[in-house]
């Protein structure tokens, strides 16, 4: 990314590693996504989307090596899924399991395995830019402080702690014994 050419911070959120990097991407937009379009606008939706990537992917100018490159829309679809969670928490989905799950709780697997894999290098695959996703997360949890207001955000926050806090031992126990990591790997 970027090397010498700026609008590549832009353009990379559009270009993947391959159909199956594609797809995973797809997915998640199309569950977080829904759930977030039924409360704003497109415009929003747009910028929320966008902003996400283009902070994800400073952030990875900072992070990772200049010799990598950092393709994929992953860190504005957790853009979108920070807000989403922020502005429709209870909303259930059926991502990433078959069972209908709270876009608080879906979300709050994907932001586990991403903060494992940047602060304690467990679940890492090296070729997923974990710091691009936690870079759109946190541009997405803004928007939504912005839409929902901030004691909803504050409520919100504050499960989302106590449901770390409860929820710890089992995801640690979830993320040890099940190796999604060589899964979704296999996938891309």
């Amino acid at each position: 990314m970027f090397h010498g050419r700026p609008w590549t911070i832009v353009t990379s959120i559009f270009v993947h590693g391959n159909v199956g990097h594609l797809l995973l991407n797809m997915i998640a937009l199309f569950f977080f996504g829904r759930v977030l379009e039924e409360e704003i606008t497109g415009k929003k939706f747009m910028l929320i989307f966008l902003s996400g990537g283009i902070v994800g992917n400073i952030l990875c100018l900072f992070f990772y090596p200049f010799t990598e490159y950092v393709v994929g829309a992953s860190a504005a679809i957790f853009s979108i899924m920070g807000a989403a969670m922020i502005k429709k928490p209870f909303e259930f989905i059926f991502f990433p399991s078959i069972v209908p799950v709270p876009v608080i709780y879906a979300g709050l697997i994907f932001i586990f395995s991403d903060v494992l894999a940047v602060f304690f290098g467990i679940t890492g695959n090296p070729n997923v830019a974990h710091v691009g996703h936690l870079g759109g997360l946190a541009t997405g949890l803004l928007w939504g402080l912005h839409e929902a207001g901030f004691k909803k955000t504050l409520l919100v926050i504050l499960l989302i702690i106590i449901s770390v806090v409860v929820l710890m031992p089992f995801l640690l126990l979830f993320f040890k014994i099940f190796d999604y990591t060589s899964i979704i790997s296999s996938l891309v």
